[in-house]
């Protein structure tokens, strides 16, 4: 490179390195008087609740935040609205209701008493004819006691004892060492008939057809069960009475030497244990 090269360009750097002087900017506003500084006002203190925020070493001091925005008021709920159209809910319930039932007719006095026999009343029918059925077999009782006492006082073929609980009858002339021992259960037994569940009538005739039969087959010692009546008025069996009635008079008494109240091991108080009379015995016709 040539010196005159080199030259030129220390001469440039030269020249940008040397100061040059700023030409003042433009201000139309320069001659008019300077404006005195106001004196600061007092920062306000900082409201509870909100934070300020402060920088070290700045001429400032400390900066406001923006303050929060207000509440908003609370809308109430349209009531009135609400309860008018609660109102309306019912009127529209009775419209439908009347509108439905409008070609109905109601029932007339007569159609009220057509209805079905209630409980209280067929309980009442019940009773009624418990009630009836009690009295018919007190009557039934009360006959048969008078039979039985008629055979007692005025005397037949037979001897018959009853104190209430045991009951006791023998023709006349029979031996009273066999009555003995019928009634201490030392016969044994050849036959024996159930009574429960029969009527009088059904149960007379089965006595007469139970004691005639087993007289023709030879039989000795029978039981008869007749119950005890416990659920019978006064506690005491209809047939009780009934069957010593039949087997001391009547057609079965024919057939018959004794009776007795069956040991416990027999029935006790509820049977008869009967003696049949020998083949040998002519019975008497009644």
């Amino acid at each position: 490179m040539s010196k005159k090269a080199k030259s030129k360009r220390g001469g440039a750097q030269a020249g940008d390195s040397a100061p040059k002087k700023e030409e003042p900017f433009f201000r139309p506003f320069a001659k008019l008087p300077a404006k005195q500084p106001q004196a600061p006002q007092p920062a306000s203190p900082p409201q509870p609740g909100k934070a300020s925020s402060t920088s070290k070493g700045s001429a400032a001091g400390k900066a406001k935040e923006p303050p929060a925005a207000a509440p908003r008021p609370r809308q109430s709920p349209p009531v009135a609205a609400d309860r008018s159209a609660r109102r309306s809910e019912p009127e529209d319930e009775v419209l439908t209701f009347e509108r439905f039932m409008s070609g109905v007719t109601p029932l007339e006095a007569e159609g009220k008493r057509r209805v079905p026999t209630s409980m209280a009343d067929v309980g009442g029918a019940s009773r009624t004819k418990h009630k009836m059925l009690a009295a018919q077999q007190e009557e039934a009782e009360q006959q048969a006691r008078a039979r039985l006492h008629s055979l007692v006082e005025e005397g037949s073929a037979f001897e018959v004892v009853d104190d209430g609980r045991r009951i006791e009858g023998r023709r006349r002339g029979v031996d009273g060492g066999l009555v003995r021992r019928l009634r201490l259960g030392d016969l044994p037994i050849d036959a024996t008939l159930d009574l429960h569940g029969m009527r009088v009538a059904e149960a007379r005739e089965a006595v007469e057809s139970f004691v005639r039969d087993r007289r023709i087959k030879s039989d000795h010692v029978l039981v008869i069960v007749h119950g005890r009546g416990r659920n019978s008025p006064g506690g005491t069996g209809v047939l009780r009475g009934e069957v010593a009635a039949w087997l001391s008079e009547g057609k079965a008494s024919t057939h018959v030497a004794a009776f007795v109240t069956a040991p416990d091991e027999h029935g006790g108080e509820g049977a008869l244990c009967v003696l049949l009379a020998s083949q040998t015995d002519r019975p008497r016709r009644v």
